[in-house]
């Protein structure tokens, strides 16, 4: 009955020795895992250190060009408050201009009118010229009236001439005007040249930069659709607490 133990002792023996053996191929199995896995474990690391600064790249891209947009909007904005400004100048010198060029009209209607009456005086004077040769006797009359005609006539002149004065500062008001208003129309044609260039420039900046974000936007969804993102999930819940360091 005695040696039954020692069989059972054997053999239990035995079977530590072998599971201690299976242990140990399982441990190098393992560790060769370990050393298979650590590589790809640090590229993806790497890869994944290289996909947050390509991120924040972006992100500080993206913030520029937010600053570049409220700067044009700016930009643009006092772009149209100086094409009202024109707009309205210009408005106001055409008033200038159509009124002055009433009152020019009412000069020369009124210089030909003081003409007309000159021409009319001449003929009166004459007229007296050749009352005062056929009658002789009312010379002293008609030279009296041929006094107070010169008088008249003086006078006339002295109208004409400061209407004529008045007609010249007119002209050239109207020609300051008119110099001022192309001046105008020159710096708005250039300030909606300006406008054009920029507005062009603006749209092909956002058109690149819209394609830049939607070839970010396509590799972003291939890296997580892919195996190794799944597979690092735990990792970057570990980079995260620590991230904010």
């Amino acid at each position: 009955m005695k040696p039954a133990p020692a069989e059972s002792t054997a053999e239990l023996l035995h079977r530590v020795r072998q599971q201690l053996i299976l242990s140990q191929v399982r441990i190098m199995e393992l560790e060769d895992e370990r050393d298979e896995l650590a590589p790809r474990l640090a590229a993806t690391a790497t890869l994944l250190t290289a996909a947050q600064a390509l991120a924040d790249q972006k992100s500080d891209e993206a913030g520029h060009l937010e600053t570049v947009r409220v700067k044009i909007e700016k930009f643009r904005a006092e772009l149209q408050e100086n094409h009202d400004y024109l707009r309205h100048m210009q408005n106001v010198t055409n008033e200038a201009l159509n009124a002055t060029r009433g009152q020019l009209a009412a000069a020369e209607a009124a210089l030909a009118a003081s003409r007309s009456q000159t021409e009319t005086q001449h003929q009166q004077i004459a007229e007296l010229q050749i009352q005062l040769t056929a009658a002789g006797a009312a010379a002293e009359q008609l030279t009296r009236k041929f006094t107070q005609a010169s008088a008249q006539l003086a006078t006339s002149e002295a109208t004409a001439g400061e209407l004529q004065r008045q007609l010249t500062e007119n002209s050239t008001q109207l020609a300051a005007r008119e110099f001022d208003l192309s001046q105008h129309q020159t710096a708005l044609a250039e300030l909606q040249n300006q406008f054009a260039q920029l507005r062009t420039a603006t749209t092909t900046e956002r058109l690149t930069c819209e394609q830049r974000l939607a070839q970010l936007d396509e590799a972003a969804r291939r890296l997580q659709a892919s195996r190794s993102w799944r597979w690092t999930a735990w990792l970057r819940a570990l980079e995260r607490p620590w991230g904010g360091r």
